[in-house]
């Protein structure tokens, strides 16, 4: 019985040394896709307004918008109004750079925003990309 159990505990450090043995040559990660994540709360009303410039060099997909987890009130209800995070994703086309304004207010007038972000969006030959605020 102490054999067995010493033959399965070698099998058991075998496999752990296996799944920890690292590739000597660095992979590289390259993608088309591009992402931004900004602080938001669609429950004032407000949303982020994505414009672009023409040049063709990155194009918007789409965002998503997950709230923020926050404990319950002291009499265990959920809290309503607490904002969240919307990431945007930007798709490369070609090599160069595109300029995106984005803005934080209500859609149905310009009389209403409150914050403005700027964000770069530089594109490789590979068409793999970064993006930054600036």
């Amino acid at each position: 019985m102490k054999k067995i159990i010493i033959c399965i505990m070698a099998v058991m450090v075998a496999f752990v040394l296996a799944s920890c043995e690292k590739d000597s040559a660095p992979k590289a990660v390259s993608s088309d896709r591009v992402f931004l994540t900004l602080d938001s709360n669609p429950t004032t009303g407000c949303t982020w307004m994505v414009t672009m410039d023409d040049s063709g060099v990155a194009e918007f997909i789409g965002s998503k918008y997950v709230q923020d987890e926050a404990p319950a009130s002291p009499s265990g209800e959920q809290i309503a109004g607490r904002g969240g995070k919307e990431t945007f994703e930007f798709r490369c086309l070609k090599e160069g750079t595109a300029n995106v304004v984005l803005k934080y207010g209500h859609a149905w007038t310009e009389d209403e925003i409150y914050d403005v972000k700027n964000a770069r969006i530089t594109v490789s030959s590979n068409l793999t990309g970064t993006i930054e605020l600036y």
